[in-house]
């Protein structure tokens, strides 16, 4: 049994009650990761591992919640729920919260405790109310929610608790944790109020009515929509809420500009005048991008009216601009997958001139579509009162930004809007299973459930989308991982989350994987708090891991104590002075119960004899068979069940059940003592001949039955007559000699208290010789010497022992990075001589579904170079040539191969070297563990090749464009993408210059304070005024050992420049006649010429020659 097998046993035995009575069979119950042990009517123990579909939820709560006093008890719930077809059978819904408290000393907010059920809690201002539902209180301000405000920082007071709903499978003890919760509290509905205020227009011009709440903490979860009314003069039915009109934005017959806090009333006529306007607030119990919002509360306003002034009219226009100067964050969703995203953003002003909006400082590019273009006014034209607002549509977080409007009455320039757009994308997360190879041969998202093999490197990728995004944490069965915890086997890279959000993507490690490492994993990528405006969000990806190909483990035995009496006797009633009669027994069960993939095989040993236990299991139950020994199994459990009912004292001894697949083996035992009446001491012949391999460990044991070595270690079996045991050796090569063993440190006894075993390590030749063990008893009557000649008080047994030579493989070499070019090859031979004929033989580890060996184009047979050309080595005879065979039948089947040693025979391929040699290999097909197997008589042993095939990636065409013409001073974005070959993203960095050096390495975007040039995560180069500095760019790739770069070089155009008119800047002109008027320009780009003029009469803005104003 491997370390990490004997780790894992020896991690379940502690789950397992130690029974007091073994009269009574009695079953008991435990959990242990994804093992479920229950009890049945035949007292067997069943394992099953769940391997459906992980708990996973189809309601979750959402990132933040709005708790409000006096609104129904429905509107403060949350619930989550799992997904229809989930087994709920099993699975345990509950609410857990995390509480934070304030560092009285720092002044640093703290995680005070972790994962606390709400149920046990009667502090806390929520309750679970089951189901999956949880009640939060009505009563009470929003203090309860908040940490107390810190000194320095007022009016900023942090959360105390997130709440989130936890699945848990009570089978498998796989844990799913949902989204978590923070709250927001509004203590009293009474005071959200919609105030609307309008201000008039001039005919054809612009109204504009802005709408303010309170609290406006809350504006987050308000959504206001604008109507319009018909004024009870004109229509009597006006004050039947009924007859409101929901106002809406029309691109195709722009009337009303629909704004967060703001309705513009467009091209204004006397008909807009018969309507009163109102506005309502709508506050939602969740987050307005929430799909799931539920209504908690809306109001009304009063009605407001507007009127139509008198054309020049101007002593508003201060006022209208004070309104809109206002500075206010915008936070809006950008999803790919949606065409609506657009934002509008209002500019208006009464003061004559024409508009023109910034971004970052730099003009903003507006055109005159809005239903096509970027940017576009809402209402195109440039009539005198018509607004400069403008509709936005959003591509991506490039458009986040600081955004102003000014209004130039043709002396000065004032500013009349700005605002800060900060673009926010929602998070979500995917996981892809595998190691980077595994991932590029697939090129696929996870599946719900993923398998490792036991002992292998289980790698899990999560990439990440949308921003902001603060960090990134694995979760196993609700458990946060850490790296480097379980003694450095889990690994993330990036090591700290935060890194792992900037780059978008974490990558979680596991070596050597082991049974405790199965669960529910979870990917967690989190948006906090201090990215106001934009909303908290957390978004979760889980997978099932499992194990795949594994070796037996044991994972729990009934009875656990190893040991079991059975009464020989045919009444208990005379047993009473040698043995307690409470757990005096004729029959019992013995269960074993492993994990293991493939399917094992099964053997079981009574004394090291397996021909003996075959003997004694042979038929239905009975004097003549007193064993049975039945298998079950179900997915990767195999659960064995021994039952025993021993009339004799032969029929007891040390049972042993073997399984055993190609991966390994292990073992459960039980020493079964038989009690007769009179007492009885007994000892079973040993077989005659045992094969200790050469540099091998090596165990005999002396077959006493009836007694105990030693009462120390069996509690509770006082009565039972005791024993002492020497061990003596006569080497094969001085059978004269006779020495008592142990003779030196390769030779033991033990462990302590258990005599009855003899230990060789390291064998050597010198090891080779007859064995004997004499057991003295305490009381000689005991002794039954039966057909044998032993000395007065002591039973004697004897073996011999050959040494013989196993199987040492040649060193396999992995192929790693390989060039696609190269040939996979590497020989699978033993470098020693091995006792008896050997078979070698390749296969692909996944190819455990049918089990085929690798043969034909791939593996050629080559006769071992040195080896001895006898098939007979001396010493072996025919008789044990005949056991050879017999023996490595057994170790082809244990392999997974049973069937494979007779076509290999039929070949006459013994003793032959089988050489893999793949040319020209391919991707995915000839990529993995190949594994080596060598067969002896005496021996197996397996070597394992990993095989890569190098990758490489590619620029796609034009991301980016080697040259790409640039007018000077005007912004660029340049993408960088490689192509889709099916491996994981490789690094995308952006220098200046032509070299990667760090010193040259472009910084990263940020929306704070953007550099001039800056690179945001998706590899898109930003570039916000293109200077004649911008020469050259680099766009490297770097995966693995594999680095690649491809160059922008903008070629730098000098953009338009009206040179000025010849002459007077003034021309005085005869009306109606005809005028030449030269216009010359200077640049390096394409030009279209646009003649503009600012007539008096019109006052307000410039207008086209031929076309509209603007």
């Amino acid at each position: 049994m491997t370390a990490a097998a004997a780790a894992a046993v020896g991690y379940a035995a502690v789950l397992f009650h130690r029974l007091t009575s073994l009269r009574s069979h009695c079953c008991y119950a435990a959990i242990w990761i994804a093992v479920a042990l229950s009890a049945n009517p035949a007292c067997g123990i069943i394992l099953s591992e769940h391997t459906g579909p992980i708990p996973e939820f189809s309601n979750e709560p959402p990132a933040e919640f709005l708790a409000i006093s006096g609104g129904p008890e429905a509107s403060n719930q949350l619930s989550c729920s799992l997904k229809s077809g989930a087994h709920s059978d099993g699975i345990q819904l509950r609410w857990l919260y995390e509480e934070y408290i304030v560092n009285s000393t720092s002044g640093q907010t703290v995680l005070a405790s972790l994962d606390t059920p709400v149920a046990n809690s009667t502090a806390v201002p929520f309750v679970d109310l089951g189901n999956g539902r949880l009640q939060v209180s009505q009563s009470g301000n929003g203090d309860k929610f908040l940490l107390p405000e810190v000194a320095g920082q007022s009016g900023r007071r942090g959360h105390r608790y997130r709440v989130y709903c936890q699945a848990k499978d009570v089978r498998t003890g796989y844990v799913s944790l949902s989204r978590k919760t923070i709250f927001r509290k509004v203590s009293n509905l009474r005071q959200c109020r919609a105030v609307l205020n309008c201000f008039s227009g001039v005919d054809g011009g612009t109204a504009v009515c802005r709408v303010q709440t309170d609290p406006v903490s809350l504006e987050a979860f308000f959504r206001v929509e604008f109507y319009r009314q018909s004024l009870p003069a004109v229509d009597p039915a006006a004050g039947d809420p009924s007859s409101l009109q929901l106002l809406r934005y029309d691109p195709h017959n722009p009337k009303y500009g629909i704004f967060p806090s703001e309705l513009h009333i467009m091209r204004l006529t006397a008909e807009d005048t018969r309507y009163a306007y109102r506005a309502r607030i709508i506050l939602l119990s969740l987050s307005p991008h929430n799909a799931r919002s539920a209504l908690a509360y809306s109001n009304l306003s009063d009605s407001s009216v507007i009127r139509l002034l008198p054309q020049g009219a101007s002593h508003h226009g201060d006022a209208i601009r004070s309104v809109s100067n206002a500075a206010s964050l915008v936070a809006t969703e950008y999803s790919d997958n949606r065409h609506s995203d657009n934002i509008s953003l209002p500019c208006f002003s009464q003061i004559s001139g024409s508009y023109s909006w910034t971004k970052d400082g730099e003009p903003l590019l507006i055109g005159s579509d809005i239903v096509n273009s970027k940017v576009a006014y809402l209402l195109p034209g440039s009539q005198p009162g018509h607004p400069g607002s403008i509709g936005l549509k959003l591509t991506g977080r490039q458009d986040t930004g600081d955004y102003r409007c000014y209004i130039n009455d043709g002396s000065r320039q004032l500013e009349v809007y700005r605002t800060q757009v900060r673009v926010y994308k929602q998070l979500s997360v995917r996981i892809s299973i595998g190691t980077t190879d595994d991932l590029e041969v697939g090129g696929k998202t996870a599946s719900k459930v993923a398998r490792f093999e036991f002992g292998s490197e289980a790698t899990l990728k999560c990439v990440a989308d949308g921003w902001p995004l603060h960090r990134i944490r694995w979760f196993r069965n609700g458990r946060r991982l850490e790296n480097g915890q379980d003694s450095g086997r889990v690994r993330m890279e990036p090591a700290e989350a935060e890194v792992a959000a900037e780059n978008g993507w974490s990558q979680l490690t596991v070596d050597d994987f082991r049974l405790e490492d199965r669960g529910a994993y979870q990917c967690v990528a989190e948006r906090l708090l201090e990215t106001r405006p934009a909303p908290p969000d957390y978004a979760v990806a889980t997978v099932a891991v499992l194990v795949g190909d594994m070796p037996p483990v044991l994972i729990a035995t009934e009875p656990s104590i190893g040991y079991a009496p059975v009464s020989v006797a045919a009444s208990n009633d005379a047993l009473h002075g040698y043995y307690p009669p409470r757990v005096a027994s004729t029959v019992g069960t013995f269960t074993c119960l492993f994990m293991a993939q493939p399917r094992p095989s099964v053997r079981a040993y009574l004394d090291g004899n397996q021909s003996l236990f075959e003997s004694l299991s042979n038929g239905a139950m009975g004097q003549s068979s007193p064993y049975r020994l039945t298998t079950r199994v179900t997915g990767q459990e195999v659960r064995l069940v021994l039952d025993y009912a021993p009339t004799t004292l032969q029929h007891t001894g040390r049972l042993l059940i073997e399984a055993t697949n190609e991966r390994g083996s292990a073992s459960c035992r039980l020493v079964l003592f038989g009690v007769s009446n009179p007492p009885k001491l007994q000892i079973r012949t040993m077989r005659r001949r045992h094969y200790a391999v050469m540099s091998k460990a090596f165990s005999l044991e002396c077959p006493v039955l009836g007694g105990l070595n030693s009462q120390e270690n069996y509690p509770n079996m006082t009565g039972i007559e005791t024993y002492s045991v020497r061990w003596l050796f006569k080497p094969a090569d001085s059978p004269t000699k006779q020495l008592v063993l142990p003779i030196n440190h390769r030779t033991i006894t033990g462990p302590t208290g258990y005599p009855d075993q003899l230990h060789t390590i390291d064998v050597e030749p010198s090891d080779a010789g007859q064995y004997e063990c004499v057991v003295t008893a305490t009381d000689e009557a005991q002794l039954d010497r039966s057909g044998t000649s032993d000395s007065v008080g002591q039973l004697k047994a004897t073996t011999d022992v050959l040494v013989v030579r196993g199987v040492r493989p040649n060193w396999i070499s992995d192929q790693l990075d390989l060039d696609p070019s190269i040939s996979i090859t590497d020989s699978c031979k033993p470098v020693n001589t091995p006792t008896g004929d050997w078979f070698a033989w390749w296969h692909k580890a996944d190819s455990t579904a049918d089990r085929q060996e690798l043969n034909g184009e791939f593996v050629t047979y080559n006769p071992q170079q040195g080896g001895p050309a006898e098939s007979l080595e001396v010493g072996l005879t025919m008789g044990q040539h005949s056991e050879c065979y017999a023996r490595m039948r057994a170790r082809f089947t244990d392999a997974g191969f049973p069937n494979l040693i007779y076509s290999l025979y039929d070949q006459g391929l013994q003793r032959r070297a089988a050489t893999l040699n793949i040319q020209k290999p391919q991707r995915g097909r000839d990529e993995g563990v190949f594994v080596c197997h060598i067969v002896s008589c005496f021996d197996h042993a397996v070597a394992k090749k990993r095989v890569t095939l190098r990758r490489d990636f590619a620029f796609k065409k034009d991301q980016p464009p080697n040259t790409q013409e640039v007018a000077l001073g005007q912004p660029i974005f340049v993408s960088c993408a490689v192509s889709d070959t099916g491996l994981s993203s490789p690094q995308l960095v952006w220098y200046e210059g032509n070299s990667m050096k760090e010193e040259s390495r472009v910084p990263m975007y940020n929306a704070s304070g953007p550099a001039r040039v800056s690179q945001f995560p998706n590899a898109t180069l930003r570039i916000s005024a293109v200077s004649l500095d911008d020469r050259s760019f680099l766009c490297a790739g770097f995966y693995r050992s594999v680095a690649r770069s491809t160059t922008f070089n903008p070629v730098i155009r000098l953009p338009a420049r009206v040179l000025p008119f010849d002459g007077e800047p003034r021309l005085e002109v005869t009306a109606g006649s005809t005028v030449s008027i030269p216009c010359r320009a200077k640049g390096e780009l394409p030009m279209t010429f646009q003649w503009f003029a600012a007539y008096q009469a019109g006052g307000h803005s410039l207008c086209r020659v031929d076309g509209d104003c603007r």
